[in-house]
């Protein structure tokens, strides 16, 4: 591309490049004030699924102070909050370790200050840091998965086997694996796409922040199943 020789031409191509950049920003900025609004409105599922899961909880304690014998429902109900509660703390802690390494919190907006790092998210989820002189961070991504099977799994050893087929669906707390034609591209490339890598490669921590907030909904709703059921028992 040739310069401009006119001096106006050249403040018009200028203009042009600035306001191109501008709408650039201007789009990015409403996407990820997109990504900020969905994880509030996660956050704040969270919280009123919490509170019903509560009161669900109550009700289940008023009646086993009339029927004594049903106690064991009490308990394995109790069980489903702490192990859903287990769950959604050790991924706060995911949330709060991606802000940290994408620069901390903005004092100013109360967004993460490295909303559009993908590199944090690629570091403490698909590959890890290496650090000279420090041992290596591990990647959490692989991690994260095993606990959201494992969480799951423990909501369903909590019933009887023949509810276990009704609560398949119910239970919304579960690993999606990749779709077949994105495993079969990778192989054909000789690589292994994992869940981690196709979930959370190269995406940037305000969009992040959103699907972990989800995975805790989905655990708080899943006890609310388990909850449900066993108040019905």
């Amino acid at each position: 591309m040739s310069i401009p020789k006119e001096p106006r031409q050249l403040m018009i191509n200028l203009m042009y490049l600035v306001l191109t950049a501008m709408l650039a920003l201007s789009l990015s900025a409403e996407i990820f004030n997109a990504f900020y609004t969905l994880d509030k409105g996660n956050v704040n599922s969270e919280s009123i699924v919490s509170a019903s899961n509560a009161q669900i909880m109550k009700g289940i304690e008023k009646q086993v102070e009339v029927y004594k014998d049903k106690e064991p429902f009490k308990v394995k109900a109790q069980q489903a909050l702490d192990i859903v509660e287990d769950f959604n703390s050790y991924v706060a802690g995911l949330r709060t370790e991606l802000v940290e390494m994408s620069g901390g919190q903005d004092t100013v907006t109360g967004h993460p200050a490295g909303y559009s790092d993908a590199a944090a998210t690629m570091q403490l989820l698909v590959e890890g840091l290496e650090q000279p002189g420090k041992p290596k961070i591990e990647p959490r991504g692989a991690e994260l998965k095993a606990k959201i099977t494992a969480t799951r799994e423990a909501l369903f050893a909590l019933l009887d086997e023949k509810d276990k087929p009704n609560f398949e669906n119910a239970i919304p707390l579960k690993v999606e694996q990749p779709p077949a034609k994105a495993i079969a591209k990778a192989k054909a490339k000789g690589t292994e796409l994992t869940w981690e890598y196709f979930n959370f490669n190269q995406m940037p921590v305000a969009a992040v922040l959103p699907m972990l907030s989800k995975y805790q909904v989905d655990a708080k709703s899943s006890a609310t199943a388990i909850l449900n059921h066993f108040s019905k028992k």
